[in-house]
């Protein structure tokens, strides 16, 4: 899960290194392309829900709408190419 929370810290040297060595397994890495990298806020709010706070938690602790905070979770799970806040969760693992 490493290589994972590399995707999610952005750190493109270290995702293609992940990426080169899962290949080799015959295994893959979700949006490893560049487009995949994740804003400061994205970042932001994908650890608070891994961390368990729900969208209105998290909407209240950086004043910002729910909509705008699942809407941020929306793209957050498309580029790491998961569907569920306990799938972003085992990323950070």
């Amino acid at each position: 899960m490493a290589h994972a929370a590399a995707v999610v810290a952005g750190d493109a040297e270290l995702v293609a290194v992940a990426s080169r060595d899962l290949n080799a397994r015959g295994l893959w890495l979700p949006a490893v392309r560049p487009s995949a990298r994740l804003t400061a806020r994205e970042r932001e709010i994908a650890g608070l829900a891994a961390a368990g706070l729900s969208s209105r938690a998290i909407a209240d602790r950086l004043t910002l709408s729910v909509r705008t905070v699942d809407s941020h979770l929306s793209r957050v799970f498309a580029k790491l190419g998961v569907t569920s806040r306990a799938q972003l969760r085992d990323l950070r693992d």
